[in-house]
């Protein structure tokens, strides 16, 4: 089931490629105010996810999971402090674990909002309980944290540091713990430079090459141009040197883009996907190295087409051990949706594009994150809102099916359409468990919006299997979700009309 998006102006056209499972949802006992997750996948595939609740303030929640994102667990709380945790322009807590131990950066506004502080906490138990101590200027103003373990085990911490009182920009600050968060270093200025100011109203990236060398991403602001730069960590002294330009875009804007840098690398191979202008749209672009980040000499948009009024922001990326790219992004088509594409090594286009949320609602999915495990499957966390804003969850990995939708009771199973893609007709089937003698069955045809298209069943049916069939000759190519209530219970399944 894969929606591609136009390359050159020829027809669409759907292969099969990764596919996402239907999401979960990860911030299932919290009110529906949730904001800017980060995940992180350990080498064994447990999943760790962290995110602000901001009802009555604002709060960072934990939660994982031992079974690839069928269930999670462990769902805490990591603040000490109640209702004091802040997030601003799309950047919320960080997560990295390392061997036993949780380590989670955010900023909490304890001491009052014009004293925003970066706070560090730790936790060897699982999630179960944190220590959490201040690693952010104690007298200054700390946003847009970013966290980093490297081979050595060394922690890394860096947030945007601004004049408590008048919020006038700094720089970017870094800090470091060598004891696994025990204490930190003092504050060096990864931004000692000449050429304008970092953008103080995007989020930083902290990344190690292959080769050991960590490098501090972000965008920087010349006059307004806000194209993405770069600086290396001088271990020696705790410096930052060799100001480095990531792309040339010479991107004018005039106001805060509020996206940085997603920055992936393998043996020679560096790669950055972030977002620029495009005939006034907002595009997502991957810059690439191959020389292990001297020049980037090669970029690649996510497609080529001739649409316009198109925007998309925010891409996060990864890259498996064959050399593929693979990233998720907003898109502002069909209500706002996030989208997957794959760079396959050694090649120049964009594929496998696909949707990877499973709502279908007017308004926009944001604030993606994309994970990998050792095996090469991806795992994928998001803010959804069909019922405010709550965390969802979902991945490639995968999950047998008769682990599938436990948390709807198994009265009753839809199955894929086939055939899918379809044109003009396609077969969709669905069972009613012996549970049950009969029961009032509700199955529609949703578009891309969640906008009904079609009643195709209204009435009692029996125990067993039912085949329906939907002639869509009056409607247009896309997407399609087919939906099916029984009990109260839902469950929905997406197709495509190729024409």
């Amino acid at each position: 089931m894969k929606y591609f998006l136009l390359f050159l102006g020829l027809i669409s056209q759907f292969i099969l490629a990764n596919e996402f499972s239907q999401s979960t949802l990860v911030s299932t006992e919290l009110t529906a105010y949730n904001y800017y997750p980060d995940i992180e996948v350990d080498e064994s595939g447990t999943i760790y996810i962290v995110w602000v609740n901001s009802h009555q303030g604002g709060d960072v929640h934990f939660a994982m999971s031992n079974d690839h994102g069928q269930t999670f667990t462990h769902l805490s709380r990591v603040n000490h402090v109640l209702n004091q945790a802040t997030t601003i322009g799309f950047s919320g807590p960080q997560i990295e674990v390392l061997n036993d131990t949780i380590h989670v950066l955010w900023t909490d506004q304890r001491s009052g909002y014009s004293h925003t502080s970066a706070y560090y906490a730790r936790s060897i138990d699982q999630g179960i309980s944190w220590e959490e101590s201040q690693i952010g200027h104690p007298n200054g103003v700390n946003f847009y944290p970013e966290l980093m373990i490297d081979s050595e085990g060394i922690i890394h911490a860096s947030f945007h540091y601004y004049q408590s009182g008048s919020f006038d920009y700094h720089h970017i600050a870094h800090t470091f713990s060598s004891d696994g968060g025990e204490t930190w270093s003092e504050y060096s200025n990864v931004s000692d430079y000449e050429i304008g100011e970092p953008c103080d109203c995007c989020p930083i990236e902290l990344h190690e090459l292959p080769n050991g060398k960590i490098i501090h991403g972000f965008r920087n602001n010349n006059e307004n141009i806000r194209d993405m730069f770069s600086t290396e960590w001088k271990s020696e002294d705790s410096t930052w040197i060799n100001l480095a330009p990531l792309s040339y875009d010479n991107y004018f804007v005039d106001f805060c883009p509020s996206s940085g840098p997603s920055m992936v690398s393998l043996d020679s191979t560096v790669a950055m996907a972030y977002m620029a202008g495009l005939n006034g749209d907002t595009r997502v672009f991957l810059s690439l190295s191959d020389d292990l980040g001297d020049t980037f000499s090669v970029n690649i948009p996510l497609e080529i087409s001739g649409q316009t009024d198109i925007n998309q922001n925010h891409p996060s990326a990864v890259i498996t051990d064959n050399g593929d790219i693979h990233m998720i992004w907003e898109d502002s088509r069909n209500g706002g949706n996030i989208l997957y594409g794959k760079l396959e090594f050694g090649q120049t286009l964009f594929s496998d594009f696909s949707t990877v949320n499973d709502s279908a609602t007017t308004f926009p999915e944001i604030a993606p994150k994309l994970a990998r495990d050792s095996e090469g499957f991806l795992y994928a966390v998001w803010v959804d809102r069909r019922y405010g804003r709550q965390i969802h969850f979902s991945t490639t990995y995968p999950v047998p099916l008769s682990n599938q939708h436990k948390i709807i009771p198994d009265l009753f199973t839809l199955f894929e359409p086939y055939p899918n893609p379809f044109n003009p007709r396609t077969t969709i089937q669905f069972s009613i468990q012996s549970e049950i003698s009969h029961a009032f069955a509700l199955l529609q045809v949703l578009d891309i919006n969640g906008r009904i298209v079609e009643t195709l069943v209204n009435e009692k049916k029996e125990k067993g299997i039912h085949k329906i069939q939907w002639n869509a000759s009056d409607y247009s190519s896309g997407v399609y979700f087919i939906s099916l209530k029984i009990h109260e219970n839902v469950k929905t399944v997406k197709t495509i009309l190729l024409k």
